[in-house]
């Protein structure tokens, strides 16, 4: 929870894309009252964001690095 509250982020795709809008309220109310459930959105998102990261890395090594990142395409 990062007070006060208030994100304003945009994206642009370049192909087409899946996303999904939450309403951040509602979210943190049913994971409060539903710890469950409030537990597999934060995995989902973690494994979003840990995937993302590891992509991010990869592309800057192959970018900066001496060898590059190792992994063949």
């Amino acid at each position: 929870h990062f007070p006060p509250y208030q994100w304003h982020l945009g994206a642009e795709a370049l192909s087409p894309v899946r996303a999904w809008e939450f309403d951040a309220k509602t979210v943190l109310t049913v994971g409060a009252e539903h710890p469950e459930f409030g537990r597999a959105v934060a995995t989902w998102v973690g494994q979003v964001v840990a995937d993302r990261l590891q992509k991010t890395r990869i592309r800057l090594l192959d970018l900066y690095a001496p060898h590059g990142s190792g992994i063949l395409p």
